[in-house]
């Protein structure tokens, strides 16, 4: 059964004040609902913590987006193809919270900078 948006907007909702910050990390090998995927290693990378009542609004419609530009760290080496991103509870190991797959693989070389602008992180229930 698909959610409600009044669930799907309470559930979101829910994120954005259980969990002062979270941090967004890049894939380049998809994770599924149990975890796994590769997240990037080296060269300067690090997942961008995000304070969730300052960077999310709150749901509407099923949904919430960044508000804000997220920006990663400058690869010192190349990260490879990045397939998807993700939300964790932690700034290193921690928790998978959801995650999307990018629509084309975005590769990211050494000297690039990744980022994605307003409106681009959306967190839904589909």
């Amino acid at each position: 059964m698909p959610f409600t948006h009044f669930l799907a907007n309470e559930l979101i909702d829910y994120i954005r004040s259980n969990y002062t910050s979270v941090w967004i990390g890049l894939f380049t090998a998809d994770p599924n609902k149990n975890g796994g995927g590769t997240e990037v290693a080296g060269g300067s990378y690090a997942r961008v913590e995000m304070d969730t009542d300052d960077v999310f609004p709150a749901a509407a419609n099923s949904e919430t987006a960044n508000d804000s530009i997220v920006s990663f760290p400058t690869a010192t080496a190349s990260w490879g193809a990045i397939t998807s991103i993700g939300l964790w509870d932690a700034s290193s190991a921690g928790n998978l919270l959801t995650w999307h797959e990018l629509p084309t693989p975005r590769p990211v070389g050494n000297g690039d900078n990744m980022a994605f602008p307003i409106g681009n992180i959306i967190i839904r229930n589909s």
